[in-house]
């Protein structure tokens, strides 16, 4: 892997949009989020004095810098999650020369199914994403419609819920500055472990607003 390419790629401001205050604000009021599972330093929304509050590419501890390699579940029990992801960045980086592992970070789905199998080992995730039914990443990670070896089309966990947004959010820049609305709809997704449900069930989807 070329370091110096793979850290033009995090550096870039192109998909590396801050959640508003208000949002935040409202979620931990909600739910006890420790960690910020996709941050930098002087972003990371838990802001307390503990050893591991964010996971990231500046994180000092090399350990906690790529989100999609660490357990989760092993060091909290519940995380935020405001993922990083750009089509254009990856095929940037495809056409760099970066192997298609170390781009991972930057496809939606890798997230969305990092949180999903987190939660098979008891670990809540609260994140920031697109609302996109017709995807599948979707379909699968959050109504939970997996393809089983034993050929049924539900595997027996989905999300636990997601909340859409009936308005466009207002993402900040890196450096904290207003940016334009989001071109996609959002919604907030909680990825949990099965709270004892038996049979095939799908997410509550609710509208949700932090204004």
């Amino acid at each position: 892997m070329d370091d110096h390419k793979l850290q033009m790629l995090h550096s870039s401001g192109a998909c590396d949009w801050r959640t508003p205050p208000e949002m935040l604000e409202k979620l931990t009021q909600t739910f006890p989020i420790e960690i910020d599972l996709a941050a930098k330093a002087d972003n990371a929304v838990v802001e307390v004095e503990e050893s591991v509050i964010y996971l990231g590419p500046d994180h000092p501890n090399p350990a906690f810098r790529d989100a999609l390699a660490v357990a989760w579940h092993t060091i909290a029990k519940w995380g935020f999650l405001n993922p990083t992801y750009s089509l254009t960045l990856y095929s940037d980086g495809l056409k760099a020369g970066i192997d298609r592992k170390d781009l991972q970070w930057l496809l939606i789905e890798s997230w969305a199914n990092k949180a999903y199998y987190e939660s098979l080992k008891g670990f809540h995730t609260i994140g920031v994403f697109p609302y996109a039914p017709q995807t599948e990443w979707f379909r699968h990670f959050v109504m939970g419609h997996l393809s089983a070896p034993n050929g049924v089309d539900w595997a027996g966990h989905a999300a636990l819920d997601y909340w859409k947004m009936p308005h466009r959010v207002s993402f900040l820049q890196p450096d904290g500055s207003p940016s334009n609305n989001a071109n996609v709809n959002t919604c907030i997704i909680h990825w949990g472990p099965n709270p004892g449900f038996v049979g095939p069930w799908v997410p509550s989807g609710r509208y949700w607003s932090y204004r």
